[in-house]
């Protein structure tokens, strides 16, 4: 936990998106547009919408609010994206069984 703490300090701002954008991914596969099958996340911040103000705290908040509320602009899974924008009576439906059989 130090160690963490002494080399998150020491990063310089410019490196940080480059290396939270690597090391960030969701272990458990999910149905969702914006999570690709290698658990990648597709989030603006770490891309084109980065600043130096921005905290581990904030991205954290980012990805919980992209996975209660998808992007289907920013599509890591085209195809869910599609079938979100398209019915979503059909993509909540297959969410469900994802979840259902993927335990």
């Amino acid at each position: 936990e130090l160690h963490t703490k002494v080399a998150y300090s020491s990063l310089t701002s410019s490196f940080l998106p480059i290396i939270l954008s690597t090391l960030l991914s969701i272990q458990t596969r999910i149905y969702h547009c914006n999570v690709g099958t290698d658990g990648h996340v597709s989030l603006g911040m770490l891309k084109d919408g980065w600043s130096p103000t921005l905290t581990i705290t904030k991205v954290l908040t980012a990805i919980r609010s992209l996975l209660t509320n998808p992007d289907p602009y920013n599509a890591v899974v085209p195809g869910i994206a599609h079938l979100y924008l398209e019915n979503k009576a059909k993509h909540v439906v297959a969410g469900e069984w994802t979840a259902r059989f993927a335990k």
